[in-house]
């Protein structure tokens, strides 16, 4: 995916910085009860192997009885939005930090829409 000639758009607001600097873009690969984006760096237009995972709250009665079940449990009534950020470690394990997802706005590009989406 080229950036060149693309909207300001995008690099306003999918365009995140990580603390060494480097620019990376969000990029949309799924999303249903869940939104899963990675990231591709800017400088090298290439796909990095990091991704984040934003669980989205859901109610009790679109789940049914296996709601029901997992909430006399776990307590789903005040399940909030939740941001998983996951980082593939070289011995083939996961490295996931959880992070406050309600204050602060996320916008990820979709490229099947070609355009930029406000999570």
């Amino acid at each position: 995916m080229k950036l060149e000639g693309q909207d300001k758009e995008i690099k306003d607001k999918a365009i995140t910085t990580t603390k060494q600097g480097k620019k990376e873009l969000r990029v949309l690969q799924e999303f249903g009860i869940y939104i899963k984006y990675n990231y591709l760096d800017i400088a090298t237009n290439k796909e990095l192997s990091k991704y984040s995972l934003i669980l989205k709250p859901f109610k009790t009665s679109d789940w049914g009885l296996l709601n029901s079940l997992l909430s006399e449990k776990q307590g789903l009534e005040s399940f909030e939005k939740q941001h998983l950020f996951v980082i593939p470690l070289k011995n083939g394990k996961f490295l996931i930090t959880k992070t406050s997802v309600e204050d602060k706005q996320i916008f990820v590009w979709n490229p099947e829409l070609k355009r930029v989406l406000k999570i």
